[in-house]
């Protein structure tokens, strides 16, 4: 009889490794997501009057944004078997820097598929399906940044795929993309 209450037990604890995984993926996406998603609505009543708007319409996009961005780190996080350190620093995530800090602790290859997917969903170029299609460019600037983004996306998985190192390459990136936002906040409101 305990022969067969270990071996229940066992099957049980094996089933739930999936699921707690699941778990603690889930619980640190939307902690850390909503973090963000806080910090950025209090930085609405801290911003200049004349950039409150830009960082209302900023905010409003996170927030639209926010469901997808869950989804995908948690996604990620089942599917990469992050560790448990990288999975803590997501869930201590409060602004967007934060995501680039904890995609560099994972190893190279997750770290290129992470900002590809995270670039794909921000920036709306190019976007996994299922998260809708970007609109078409609405300005020089915005056509010249996003081919810049993709330009800059390849550099990265092949420094990724070789061994190099992707720091400043994500950096770039970052920049890109926060000239990208802007370009298309601009673009939208002429």
């Amino acid at each position: 009889m305990r022969l067969v209450v270990a071996i229940a037990a066992a099957l049980l604890g094996c089933g739930n490794k999936s699921s707690d995984a699941t778990s603690k993926c889930s619980a640190a996406a939307q902690q850390g997501v909503d973090a963000m998603v806080k910090r950025a609505h209090e930085r609405i009543a801290m911003a200049p009057a004349d950039m409150r708007a830009d960082t209302e319409q900023r905010t409003q996009q996170l927030d639209a944004l926010a469901p997808r961005l869950r989804a995908l780190i948690a996604n990620r996080c089942v599917d990469d078997k992050w560790s448990a350190a990288v999975i803590d620093c997501y869930a201590n995530v409060t602004e967007m820097d934060g995501l680039r800090d904890c995609r560099g602790k994972l190893p190279a290859e997750q770290q290129a598929r992470m900002q590809k997917e995270e670039l794909d969903l921000f920036a709306g170029a190019l976007g996994p399906a299922g998260f809708g299609s970007a609109a078409p460019a609405t300005s020089p600037e915005v056509a010249k940044l996003e081919s810049e983004l993709r330009r800059l996306n390849a550099a990265l998985a092949d420094a990724a795929k070789n061994g190099r190192p992707v720091d400043q390459i994500q950096r770039e990136m970052q920049d890109v993309n926060d000239k990208l936002a802007a370009a298309r906040a601009r673009a939208a409101n002429p």
